[in-house]
């Protein structure tokens, strides 16, 4: 849905010009679809071992790479890789 305000402008010649501005605000149904997400993610994460769950928030939810995260966890960069695949793998499953 857009919304259109006309904005007057502070040069004269712009005074009468409308300016279109979009409604950013979330529909109902991407609210809807935000709420379901953290429902299904809630499900998932509380079913994973501690020791996967970690580097799958860290790693897929954060953002951090996984250099970042095994320096957080104080790991061996192929033993975040590992949990963060098997944590992919038992969160698919579940």
């Amino acid at each position: 849905m857009t919304r259109e305000i006309v904005l007057e402008g502070k040069d004269d010649w712009s005074k009468n010009l409308p300016f279109q501005i979009s409604d950013w605000r979330p529909n109902p149904e991407q609210l809807y679809g935000q709420v379901e997400l953290r429902q299904i993610l809630r499900t998932g994460l509380s079913r994973l071992r501690p020791t996967l769950r970690v580097v799958f928030v860290l790693r897929d939810i954060e953002g951090h790479t996984i250099t970042e995260t095994a320096g957080m966890l104080n790991l061996n960069s192929n033993v975040v890789k590992v949990r963060l695949h098997r944590a992919r793998l038992d969160f698919g499953r579940r």
